[in-house]
This record gives structure tokens, sequence and C-alpha cells, in this order.
């Protein structure tokens, strides 16, 4: 269960993998231990995975990376924030250099 956790974690396409490995454990799991299977699916990846992607977006207003919604949409996110703060920073520096400022 964590070895799935950590594959979601590093690649979010990685959940589709561990939710294959979890239906083919139950289907050839015997009947009684099916409940322990789910239950221990629900406390080893489904909560911290929550707890996880909450906090993610919570700090970064996305729930995945920035290069998987690359990879989907072909466009990133938050894109015109960057380009504003690199071009403000230019112009800053820009002024600086024009003034002969020591902060440069």
């Amino acid at each position: 269960m964590v070895v799935a956790l950590l594959l979601g974690l590093t690649r979010p396409e990685g959940n589709l993998a561990a939710l294959l490995a979890f239906v083919f454990l139950l289907l050839k799991s015997e009947r009684p231990h099916r409940m322990q299977i789910v239950l221990c699916l629900g406390v080893f990846f489904l909560l911290p995975a929550l707890i996880y992607f909450t906090w993610r977006y919570s700090y970064y207003g996305l729930w995945f990376p920035l290069s998987f919604y690359n990879k989907v949409t072909g466009k990133t996110p938050g894109l015109l924030n960057v380009v504003n703060f690199t071009m403000l920073m230019l112009l800053f520096i820009g002024l600086c250099i024009a003034d002969g400022c020591e902060l440069c």
C-alpha cells in the first residue's frame, strides 16, 4: 500500500497502476480478506493521499504538478504570473543599472 502511495505521489498517472493492482488484489483474494484489504487501502493509501492533495491545493492552488497540466492541456497555470514577475524584475534591474545603483 505504501509503495502504491509513493508511486501515486511521484507520478499522478501512477495512481492508475495502483488502482489496477488493488482491483487485481481484491479479485484474487478470498472473501474474508477483502474487507481488510479495503481497510488498508483507505488507511494507508487514500487517507494520506487526501491529506497531501488537500495541502497541495491549499498551498499551490493546483491539485497536480505543473508538468501534469502541461502534458494534459498544453497550458501552464500561473504562467502569466511568472511572466509579470520576470518583467518586473527586469525593469527593476534595468533601472538599477541605468541609475548606477549599488544594489545590483
